[in-house]
């Protein structure tokens, strides 16, 4: 018997959940970037984020920790736009245009709802709070702490390091 018990139904879920969505999320997040030069937070950065935040579900899952597919859809969303905004500024607040451009993309998707919208446009705007101790990260399982320690994940390595140098030159 193995050491960790799981359902992985966690595996059906990401993957239901990537073909309703990610294709499209990449072209929309690639279109939003397309007139704009930051190699190190255009859809491949997003794509990255998406692959550690599954990563973290699929550890915390074995570790009897589970999200929902609607929780999983609503990363997946989080994923692909949380940087979203830098395509319009490089400031700290990038997470409010963030926001704004996902709140229009959700607009016209009707399989959202409104208590499902506001967590993912929560979590879109709050994820470069590296305070951490908003009581949503701490007190609650939820979107927001996937995509934070998803997007700090993907800041680490050679990657990282480009991520801070054109940041900080730009």
């Amino acid at each position: 018997m193995p050491f960790f018990i799981t359902k992985m139904d966690v595996l059906q879920d990401i993957l239901q959940t990537e073909q309703k969505w990610k294709t499209q999320l990449i072209l929309h997040v690639r279109n939003i970037f397309k007139n704009t030069w930051l190699p190190s937070h255009d859809e491949r950065h997003s794509i990255r984020v998406w692959e550690f935040a599954k990563t973290l579900l699929i550890e915390l899952e074995k570790n009897h920790i589970f999200y929902s597919f609607e929780e999983i859809e609503e990363l997946i969303i989080a994923s692909f736009f949380h940087d979203s905004g830098m395509s319009l500024t490089l400031e700290p607040e990038h997470g409010k245009y963030s926001r704004q451009i996902c709140n229009t993309f959700l607009s016209e998707k009707t399989v959202i709802s409104s208590d499902r919208k506001h967590k993912i446009l929560d979590a879109i705007e709050l994820h470069d709070d590296k305070s951490y101790r908003k009581e949503t990260f701490l007190n609650k399982k939820g979107i927001l702490a996937l995509l934070c320690i998803a997007d700090d994940m993907d800041a680490f390595g050679r990657i990282g390091i480009y991520r801070f140098w054109e940041i900080n030159v730009l």
